[in-house]
């Protein structure tokens, strides 16, 4: 029998008692676990020190436009959030996927940094790699709903994490996502040259 179900996890930071969320602005690479902090200082660490004065969208705060986004094959899409946070260029889709027949509304998020080929997925809230030095990064996370339905790819594209869109998910688990990414493209990662990805489809099929 397993001790977690995704009825009984954690919803993230249920213990928290760290800092106030004011005090984490953009510390995102302080934090060790962001599916064991709340959403408010997961937010606030993932702000950027200077975002655009010209805009004024939430994700801004994040150093990321926002704008429409199609598939390049189809005319399913959503909104995509786009920038350059620190040395990495990250594109952000949440909409309708480009696999196959599904329909299913996905979260993708992709910081363009040059990885080993890897892969990590989540079961229960906890998640799992199968390469070791990204293992060594995640295996020490409390299990926590911040993951539920998160799969990661990584390699010589960069990383791209995707999870579906549920009534009972995180319906910004993106953030989380890109924390996780971030962290590994600081810790494993290569910058690739900037690029327009605004028509490329995900890498790994992971749209």
């Amino acid at each position: 029998m397993r001790l977690f179900s995704r009825n009984r996890l954690p919803a993230a930071g249920t213990d928290y008692s760290g800092p106030p969320a004011a005090s984490m602005r953009g510390r995102a690479a302080d934090l060790a676990d962001a599916g064991a902090v709340p959403w408010g200082v997961l937010w606030e660490a993932l702000k950027v020190p200077a975002p655009a004065d010209d805009d004024d969208s939430l994700v801004a705060e994040l150093g990321l436009a926002m704008e429409d986004w199609r598939g390049p094959a189809n005319d399913r899409g959503g909104e995509r959030m786009f920038g350059v946070r620190g040395e990495h260029q990250v594109e952000i889709r949440v909409g309708r996927t480009e696999r196959g027949l599904n329909q299913q509304g996905v979260q993708c998020t992709w910081v363009r940094a040059r990885t080993p080929e890897f892969s990590v997925t989540a079961a229960d809230g906890v998640l799992g790699a199968d390469e070791p030095a990204v293992a060594a990064i995640v295996d020490g996370y409390a299990p926590s709903r911040a993951w539920d339905g998160s799969e990661l790819r990584g390699g010589p594209e960069g990383i791209v994490a995707r999870r579906p869109i549920t009534m009972r998910g995180q319906q910004a688990g993106w953030a989380y996502d890109l924390w996780l990414c971030e962290r590994i493209a600081r810790a494993l990662g290569t910058p690739l040259a900037h690029a327009e990805v605004g028509a490329v489809a995900m890498p790994y099929e992971m749209g």
